[in-house]
């Protein structure tokens, strides 16, 4: 396999499915897999962990990837990150820990992806959505309105609608507002 990206893909997929980690790509692999046009650097993969899971899976991680930090379970337990290197390509991947019950709802309604001999998970794209309107960084605001053009007319508004209220009660009510303007922007 000539491509670092798709190679790095497989040998995830692999390592995730035979750790039982159950886990989705996130981050601009997800958008690219959805026909956004974008480029990126690295993988981004969260796995769906219990907090008192981390030292093992931390353990478990470096035995196949390289930490990029010489403190990696530190690293780990202090940012709920792990970033590290395919030790195959080279390629950089950031091992999320999937803490919350969102995480765990993301996993119930993933997608696998299949590019020729590859296949992996990503998120719906109402989750796609929401994790890059959570994350509210300059790329992930773009990825959205690009996700929002794309699809808006086809998304379960029902099921965003919900998950507004639920990120409302816990205190992010920036989410459905930060949706409504992308909204009102892309309808013009």
């Amino acid at each position: 396999m000539a491509n670092p990206v798709d190679e790095s893909l497989k040998n995830l997929h692999n390592f995730c499915l035979s750790n039982s980690f159950d886990y989705v790509i996130i981050g601009g692999l997800a958008v690219i897999a959805y026909g956004v046009n974008r480029t990126t650097q690295d993988i981004d993969v969260s796995l769906v962990i219990e907090l008192e899971d981390i030292a093992g899976t931390a353990k478990i991680i470096t035995a196949f990837y390289k930490p990029i930090f010489d403190k990696p379970l530190e690293f780990f337990e202090q940012n709920f990150v792990l970033p590290a290197i395919d030790k195959k390509t080279g390629l950089k991947i950031d091992f999320t820990a999937g803490l919350t019950e969102f995480d765990r709802q993301i996993i119930t309604r993933r997608k696998l992806k299949k590019f020729s001999s590859i296949e992996f998970y990503i998120p719906s794209i109402e989750d796609l959505l929401l994790t890059k309107l959570f994350a509210n960084r300059n790329q992930d605001l773009s990825d959205a309105e690009l996700i929002m053009e794309m699809y808006l007319h086809s998304m379960d508004q029902q099921y965003l609608r919900k998950m507004f209220e639920e990120f409302e009660e816990l205190g992010r009510t920036d989410i459905a507002d930060i949706f409504h303007l992308i909204k009102s922007r892309i309808s013009k």
